[in-house]
């Protein structure tokens, strides 16, 4: 009994080994600010982020009321407009701008056009391209040579003007529990380059999803998650805004992934055994002069394999419950299938000795007093 019992902890515990030979998190969009020109001051940037509770991808509008000290033809902005999903968009004053990748030549020319960014570059001594650093969460930044920036050139007047944004972002997605969370990330450290900070308003919209939202601006000042939390903020609250979606689960869900795929699998193994147990009582009270009746090793073969099969189903089972926000992501479970052979012959020589204590039982009661 003891080895059959170590036997079926091996088990558990390898499948767990088996579900974790990945990554759980799947990379979604990094977008953020923009870098700016030192002739430029941001008077007021607009952040509106809007999720589909359908697609998970979230609708990013920014708009910089700038106000830029010379007028002709310049670059006043630089992205960091990779992986996105969607079209990529921006204008100013209303009038499109096509956004283009730094050229090379653009970087090592000296003087213009690049030097109102001197302030924002690193310079690598190994390398002659410059770079810049970005934060995506606390403490965790990441360094981008410029060749993978983008720009706009446009031809302006001194003064102010209104420069918008639009793109589609992919959540990240963290698959590492049963139900998927999803995460977008908006960088705001590019904005400790600039040359002053004026107002930050930020609106979050998640209509009709059911879910915990968090994110890690505080306590908006109003508004509600169908309309738009809003949050004004007057000095950069943090390197990067993080949203946290957590779906809703039903109850039943709940339930089941409290028990667990380990615990479905200890129950089955019980009736299991229980059903085992009367099929070979019940052939002993026909046929006590067998030697070793036939459903113990006929059990022994099948009853293991059925747990087995019982344990590897249940991932399913339980991600169907979840539904749509289940994460599907459970490793190589069903190498768990190499233990049968090993369990087999524990068990079945357990059952045996169990066997030839229910025919001595019976026997027994069989004899007159």
């Amino acid at each position: 009994m003891k080895k059959f019992l170590l036997c079926t902890i091996a088990l558990s515990i390898t499948v767990n080994i088996f579900a974790n030979m990945a990554s759980p998190i799947l990379p979604g969009t990094l977008s953020g600010t923009v870098f700016t020109s030192d002739y430029v001051d941001i008077l007021k940037e607009d952040l509106r982020i809007q999720i589909n509770p359908n697609t998970h991808r979230a609708l990013i509008n920014v708009s910089y009321h700038i106000r830029s000290d010379s007028a002709g033809k310049q670059i006043p902005l630089l992205f960091h407009a990779i992986n996105y999903d969607g079209n990529f968009q921006l204008s100013v004053d209303g009038v499109p701008v096509k956004i283009l990748p730094i050229p090379e030549d653009y970087l090592l020319m000296p003087g213009r056009p690049m030097d109102g960014f001197a302030g924002t570059f690193i310079q690598d001594s190994e390398s002659i391209i410059p770079s810049v650093k970005i934060f995506w969460e606390k403490d965790i930044e990441k360094t981008y040579s410029l060749t993978e920036l983008q720009y706009v050139e446009v031809d302006w007047t001194e003064g102010e003007h209104l420069i918008t944004v639009s793109y589609e972002a992919e959540p990240w997605i963290d698959r590492s529990d049963w139900v998927r969370v999803y995460n977008y990330r908006y960088s705001l450290s590019p904005a400790k380059y600039w040359r002053s900070f004026g107002t930050l308003n930020v609106e979050i919209s998640v209509k009709d999803f059911k879910a915990l939202i968090e994110t890690n601006l505080g306590e908006p000042q109003s508004g509600d998650w169908d309309n738009g939390m809003v949050w004004t903020f007057d000095t950069l609250p943090t390197d990067a805004i993080l949203i946290t979606i957590i779906p809703n689960i039903s109850r039943v869900a709940s339930t089941f992934i409290s028990i667990g795929t380990d615990g479905i699998f200890y129950i089955a193994s019980f009736f299991l055994f229980v059903l085992h147990v009367c099929l070979i009582y019940r052939e002993r009270k026909t046929n006590l002069q067998k030697r070793i009746s036939k459903m113990v090793w006929i059990g022994a073969l099948l009853f293991p394999l059925l747990a087995i099969i019982a344990l590897n189903y249940s991932y399913s089972f339980i991600d169907n419950i979840i539904g749509t926000h289940a994460s599907r992501f459970h490793g190589y479970y069903f190498l768990s299938v190499i233990l049968y052979p090993i369990i087999v012959p524990f068990y079945g020589l357990f059952m045996w000795l169990l066997d030839f204590v229910i025919k001595h039982h019976l026997k027994n009661r069989k004899q007159p007093i």
